[in-house]
């Protein structure tokens, strides 16, 4: 394969605009709905019920410092892997 220019290779992609409606929509379901639930059951494991209700009122005082960081950071590994599939997915 030859070497081609930036022009040229920006060429052969498909760059339609439903491709980027779906990344976008792949990465929100991701990071919101799958990350809210990665954070519920985070919250669950650590504090039981306590850590439902406290998920329910979004006040994570009552697991502590380390079970709250826990929590509010399970969904960002959901973002990731949603950044990964909308980059990656709609472009195959």
């Amino acid at each position: 394969m030859k070497n081609a220019t930036y022009v040229e290779a920006a060429r052969r992609v498909s760059h339609r605009w439903w491709r980027y409606l779906l990344g976008l929509v792949i990465l929100l379901f991701a990071w919101l709905v799958v990350g809210t639930v990665a954070s519920l059951l985070v919250a669950i494991a650590i504090g039981g019920q306590e850590g439902f209700a406290a998920f329910r009122q979004a006040d994570y005082s009552t697991l502590g410092s380390v079970g709250s960081f826990l929590v509010i950071m399970a969904g960002f590994p959901c973002f990731l892997g949603g950044t990964l599939l909308s980059v990656s997915l709609p472009w195959r």
